[in-house]
Formats: C-alpha cells, sequence, structure tokens
C-alpha cells in the first residue's frame, strides 16, 4: 500500500507483514498445535487463530503456538476444516487441515476366569470388524504373551495359574485406532478332587443310614 508525506508530497510504498500458519495436511483427533509465522519464518506472538472446527478462537503464545483439542463423531473417516490467523499490521492467512478420525477398539472376552482356562478374545471397532491388531495378556506390568489378530475366530490366551485372586489385563492395539483394555478376574480353584471326595463321603453316611433302618 503506499503512504503519502503530506509534508513533501512523497509517496512511499510500505509492504505490511504477512502471516503464514505452519500445520500438516493432516493431523489424527485429539489436540494438536500449529504455529503462527510471520513471512521470515519467526514465530508471531499475539495472533488470533479461528478454528472452524470446534468453533473456537485463540491466541498465539510466546512460541507462535496455539492447540486445539477436535474429535470426529461416528464412523466417519475424516473432515476438513479451516484455520484462520489474524492479527493488526498483518495478512491474515489461512489453511485447510484434515483431521482423521480414530475409531475406537472394543474387546469381546469373558470377565471371570479359571486358572488354566483357555479363553478366546475377540474384537471390533466402530468402523466393524478389524484384523492386524495386537492382542496382549499382562498381570500388572508384567507381559504374559501377545498374538496378533488376523481373523474373526479371534486369539486364545490359557489363564496361569495362581494362588490368590488376581486381575489380569487384555490391552488391544493397533495404528490409528484408540486401543482398548479389559480386566479378567481368576480366582483360584479348590482343593483338587474335593468335590468328589465330598460326593463319596455323603453317599457312604447315606448307605449306612439306610442300613440303620433296614435293621
Amino acid at each position: 500500500m503506499l503512504i503519502e508525506n503530506r509534508s513533501t508530497g512523497t509517496k512511499i510504498e510500505v509492504t505490511p507483514h504477512s502471516l503464514q500458519i505452519d500445520v500438516p495436511p493432516s493431523v489424527q483427533e485429539g489436540i494438536f498445535t500449529i504455529t503462527v509465522k510471520d513471512e521470515n519464518g519467526n514465530p508471531v506472538a499475539g495472533a488470533q487463530v479461528k478454528f472452524t472446527g470446534t468453533g473456537e478462537t485463540k491466541t498465539t503464545n510466546s512460541n507462535g503456538e496455539v492447540s486445539f483439542n477436535i474429535s470426529i463423531p461416528g464412523t466417519i473417516p475424516y473432515a476438513t476444516y479451516k484455520l484462520i490467523a489474524t492479527k493488526p499490521g498483518y495478512r491474515s492467512a489461512e489453511e485447510s487441515v484434515t483431521v482423521v478420525n480414530m475409531f475406537n477398539l472394543y474387546i469381546s472376552v469373558p470377565s471371570k476366569a479359571s486358572p488354566g482356562q483357555k479363553i478366546t478374545v475377540k474384537v471390533t471397532s466402530d468402523a466393524g470388524q478389524v484384523y492386524g491388531v495386537t492382542i496382549t495378556l499382562k498381570r500388572g506390568t508384567e507381559v504374559i504373551e501377545t498374538k496378533t489378530l488376523t481373523g474373526p475366530e479371534g486369539v486364545s490366551f490359557t489363564i496361569p495359574q495362581v494362588k490368590e485372586k488376581t486381575t489380569f489385563t487384555i490391552v488391544a492395539e493397533k495404528e490409528g485406532y484408540k486401543s482398548a483394555t479389559y480386566e479378567i478376574t481368576v480366582t483360584p480353584g479348590g482343593i483338587p478332587g474335593f468335590e468328589l471326595v465330598t460326593l463319596l463321603a455323603a453317599i457312604g453316611v447315606a448307605f449306612v443310614l439306610l442300613r440303620r433302618r433296614q435293621q
């Protein structure tokens, strides 16, 4: 733009500063950070940034950064929104960003199990069946076993022997998806053969009582 010196009548062309928005073409849903810079690549503090995904307007910090938190509803794979940066004395900037939906994973497995029992773990997602999921059986921070889900039949784990009531955790993970966890309570069994011994004893007592009545 031209600015005229009224005392001399000289006109001077002044080029205003311009803003630039540094943001990847696509981000995963959740919190993401963008940087506002000037035409020389220097961060610009105090710039107002509007994000159409949430309708929020935030101010950049001393590093020219500002963060937004966005979630994609339902099973929409992605959505594209606009970022608009403004500041007095600067040309505004506008950029588009595509937010990729991170589907939830869901674990299907019995909530209780016995030591030595074989359990089958199945995993689905918001979008339905999903494969290539890494499934891990853990006891606290200890990793018992890890398998990869490759079909609808699921994967199988054998519950370890325990001496007391123990909680095991199943973790399902896949890149681009939100991980899922599920807890299984395992209670140790009784004395081996205890039920059979009790049954035989009861039968014996009943037999003795019956003979006494007959006599």
